[in-house]
Formats: structure tokens, C-alpha cells, sequence
């Protein structure tokens, strides 16, 4: 039977924080709108007085009379006694609001209780250093905003003032994170598998293990002398061959079926180290592959694979994160 009670009174205490927390966010948004208003209105003295300043100063092409002077000097002295009244009324109203949040966070803060606030407060800890975790370790940009989003609720809920500078951290680590220049990894390896298949299998390449034409030494048109016995014996028994870069990489047909399939395997080892964020792996994989195209392809052939590789060896695949500067505030004030 206590239980029950303890429970009604728990519920109708949170009820009523709720309720005396709304009550206070709609007297502090309507205090907002007033004095944003007054803002406004400040704003636009502010632009109608210097306006008739420059039109008065324009005006004034030739050193007035002391009567005239002393009137211009007067209008002078009123608009900036105007602009400080102005000023005085935005840094009151300012400080009113601030002292208004203040109190309704003290009110809201007893109404919820230590634990309560204490329990939402750790969680929103835990939320920032989640973030951190994954842009450290995972570089996981989406989760990690998602979780900042959600740890700026949580400060909210809180409602205390000393949280007004975390939460303005806060939001700057989010407008941070946006920019946070990582790539995109589906991107990269749609651009890893189209390389991939722009290649020719070397089986396919070059199928047969002929150099290239044969090259006579001498031209003989029919003679029959001895001078032309001896040049047909010189070309009988001197091969010269036109050069054929194709020639260079000849390799047998079985072992280019093997460099095939190990041409595949190192392409999915490049995405492998993509996939894990293994910057180190990912440009040493991209390198060998080069390599390798280098050793059994025509340089005339595969020149445009290996400028594609060679902008991949350069991809900075992890860029160093930014920090979370308001998981290092938030820690300091649990302290």
C-alpha cells in the first residue's frame, strides 16, 4: 500500500514539474518575443538616426553659422543620448531573460529531483562520449551526429543554466562535425570495382607468344649474282624483328590465368581495408596493385588503370576527426 502512494506521489510530482516547466518555457518564449521586438525596433532607430545623420551631414557643404551650429549640435547630442537609452533598455532586457532562465531552471532542477537530473545528465555524458567513439575509432560521421543531437536534448530537458555554455558548445561541434570532410565510402568502392572491371584479363590481352614480324636484312630483287648469294645467306641467318611492346610482357597462358586471379584478390583485399578503415593497408594494397600493373601490362595499355590507382593510393580514407570540445566542458562540470 506504501508502494502505491510513494508511486501517485512520484507521478504527481512529475506532473507538476511538467507542468510548472511549460508554464516557464511560455513565459520565457513570450519574454523572448518582447524583447526581441524591442531589438528590432532598436535596430531600426538605430538606422533612421544614422541615415538623418549622413543626411545632415551632406547637407552641410559650407561652415554653418554659430546659431546653426549650436542646433546641429543639439540634434547631435539628442540622437546620441537615444542610442544609449537604446542600448540600456537591450542590455536590461538581455539580462532579464537570462535572470528568468535562471530561476526557472533552479525551480525545474528541485521539482525533478537530484536523482533524476543526475540520471540525465550521465546519459547525456555517456551520448558525447559514444560520438567520440565513433568518430575515433569507426569514423562513423552519421552516428556520431545523431548521438550529439541526442545529448543536446537530454542538456535541454536539464534545463539549468550552467548548461547554457555546453549546449552552445555543443552546437558548435555539430556545425563542425557537418564539415567534416570524409569521404564516401560506397563511392570509393564503386570507383574500385569499375577500375576493376575496365581492365582486360591479361588472358585475354596478348593470346599468343609471336614477336612481331620478321625484318629482312637485304632487299633482293631477283640476283643472282654472288653479292646476291651472300645477302640471301645474311638474311637467312640474322633474325631481326620488328619491336613489339606486347613481346616484352609475353608470359604463358596458364600463368597469365593466375595473375588474373590474383589481380581479383588484391582488388578485394583493396576493399577489404576500406571497409575496416585501414588507411596504412588501404595505400599499400593500392600501391602493389600498381606495381603489378606496371610488371605485366603495357605501359601504353594500362596507363590510364594506373593513374586511376594512383589517385587511390592518395585518398586519405580517415581523416583526423574533430574534437568534441563539449564532452571535455560537460566532464569538467561532473567533476
Amino acid at each position: 500500500m506504501s508502494n502505491n502512494k510513494s508511486n501517485r506521489l512520484a507521478l504527481f510530482i512529475a506532473y507538476l514539474a511538467l507542468f510548472v516547466t511549460t508554464i516557464g518555457i511560455s513565459v520565457g518564449y513570450k519574454h523572448w518575443l518582447r524583447t526581441h521586438d524591442k531589438a528590432k525596433d532598436a535596430l531600426v532607430q538605430i538606422t533612421e538616426l544614422k541615415a538623418e545623420l549622413k543626411q545632415l551631414s551632406a547637407n552641410i557643404k559650407t561652415p554653418p553659422p554659430n546659431k546653426e551650429l549650436a542646433e546641429t549640435s543639439a540634434i547631435i547630442h539628442e540622437a546620441l543620448q537615444q542610442l544609449a537609452n537604446i542600448q540600456q533598455q537591450t542590455h536590461y532586457s538581455a539580462q532579464s531573460v537570462r535572470q528568468q532562465i535562471s530561476e526557472l531552471s533552479m525551480q525545474q532542477n528541485k521539482l525533478m529531483g537530484d536523482q533524476g537530473g543526475k540520471d540525465l545528465f550521465i546519459h547525456a555524458l555517456h551520448l558525447l562520449e559514444s560520438a567520440d567513439w565513433q568518430l575515433t575509432y569507426f569514423h562513423n560521421k552519421k552516428g556520431a551526429l545523431s548521438l550529439l543531437a541526442r545529448a543536446d536534448t537530454l542538456l535541454m530537458q536539464l534545463g539549468s543554466s550552467q548548461l547554457i555554455s555546453i549546449r552552445q558548445q555543443l552546437s558548435h561541434d555539430i556545425v563542425t562535425l557537418e564539415q567534416y570532410p570524409l569521404p564516401e565510402y560506397t563511392k570509393v568502392a564503386e570507383q574500385i570495382s569499375q577500375l576493376q572491371q575496365s581492365m582486360t584479363p591479361l588472358a585475354k590481352l596478348h593470346t599468343d607468344n609471336q614477336a612481331g614480324e620478321k625484318i629482312a636484312l637485304f632487299t633482293i630483287e631477283d640476283d643472282q649474282s654472288v653479292m646476291g648469294t651472300v645477302k640471301a645467306y645474311l638474311n637467312d641467318s640474322i633474325d631481326i624483328v620488328e619491336y613489339d611492346e606486347l613481346a616484352t610482357h609475353t608470359i604463358s597462358q596458364s600463368d597469365r590465368q593466375r595473375m588474373d586471379v590474383l589481380f581479383a584478390l588484391h582488388f578485394q583485399n583493396l576493399k577489404l581495408q576500406l571497409s575496416l578503415r585501414d588507411k596504412k593497408g588501404f595505400q599499400q594494397q593500392a600501391l602493389l596493385i600498381k606495381a603489378l600493373m606496371t610488371r605485366y601490362y603495357p605501359q601504353s595499355i594500362a596507363q590510364p588503370w594506373m593513374s586511376a590507382i594512383e589517385v587511390l593510393s592518395q585518398l586519405d580514407i580517415t581523416p583526423k576527426p574533430p574534437m568534441i570540445s563539449s564532452l571535455v566542458a560537460l566532464k569538467t562540470l561532473g567533476k
